[in-house]
């Protein structure tokens, strides 16, 4: 399972140096708290007991940093391997939890997000755009699980909150970063109609202090140093994702696993502080490859 929690970090000293992670009221729904699995129908579907993925914007940067561990459902064994999390497309920087391939049914939400990035006028017209194609091809792909797998439709759709996709965004917009969050839920009437709906949270726009972080995954870990320490990272926002996602690789947490990701947008450009070597770029399954999550 992944858990989905948005936090918003304490006003920093200096610089946004300092972070420390305290809850965020506001928004309710599946971008507050949002449990999904990560379900890929193919010959090995990648998938994902638990991941780790975090966003944190401010007014200079918007970072995104990941584990690399995937979980491959359908083998027999069930088998785990390094996979990307992370990507990147027209400049803008993007990861995608839950629901993300179908090659039997022919979804793949991270060429979606790819296309609409490299096409995009700005990140919420992007963000739009892809909620509006996403849901489309959401339901239909749920149609398809109904009929030929009902438990992995259950897992995909009855897990907390019953939320399906999750997209996370960030780019550069003028001078100003920007990251999205946008969540797809899903329902189902009596007549077994589904229908997929929608909630976003930005920053600029959600974010009053102008700092927000997300966590995308089993954060749990970082909740405990939190509650431990009660201290702020004395360290930039870079370094700060990857030690908060190094704590729960630490942690063992099945599912997750090293190396770890760091991808930073800024005025200065798109760099990766720390990358694999066969990652970097749109996903795969963009260019038509072997799909992977």
């Amino acid at each position: 399972m992944l858990f989905m929690n948005m936090w918003e970090v304490a006003p920093p000293r200096q610089r946004h140096d300092d972070w420390l992670p305290t809850r965020r009221h506001g928004k309710q729904g599946c971008l507050l708290y949002l449990s999904l699995a990560l379900v890929i129908m193919a010959l090995g579907a990648p998938s994902a007991e638990a991941t780790i993925i975090i966003g944190i914007r401010t007014p200079e940067e918007v970072v995104l940093a990941a584990d690399s561990m995937g979980t491959f459902y359908g083998l027999y064994p069930e088998a785990t391997k390094v996979v990307c999390k992370v990507f990147t497309a027209g400049g803008a920087g993007f990861a995608v939890a839950g629901l993300a391939k179908s090659p039997r049914g022919g979804f793949d939400a991270e060429a979606v997000v790819a296309r609409a990035l490299s096409g995009r006028r700005s990140l919420l017209q992007a963000a739009t755009a892809i909620e509006g194609e996403l849901r489309i091809h959401i339901a239909q792909e749920l149609e398809r699980q109904r009929r030929e797998d009902a438990k992995f439709f259950a897992k995909t759709v009855e897990g907390e909150d019953g939320c399906v996709t999750s997209i996370l965004l960030g780019a550069l917009e003028g001078d100003v970063p920007v990251a999205v969050a946008v969540g797809f839920k899903a329902t189902y009437d009596p007549a077994g109609k589904i229908s997929v709906s929608t909630s976003r949270l930005t920053c600029p726009g959600d974010c009053p202090s102008g700092v927000l972080t997300f966590y995308l995954g089993n954060w749990n870990p970082i909740e405990r140093y939190t509650s431990e320490h009660g201290q702020p990272l004395e360290m930039p926002p870079a370094a700060a994702a990857r030690f908060l996602a190094q704590l729960v690789i630490d942690a063992r947490v099945p599912g997750v696993g090293p190396p770890i990701d760091v991808l930073v947008i800024s005025k200065s450009g798109t760099s990766w502080q720390t990358l694999k070597r066969e990652c970097g770029g749109v996903p795969l399954g963009f260019q038509g490859s072997v799909p992977f999550f």
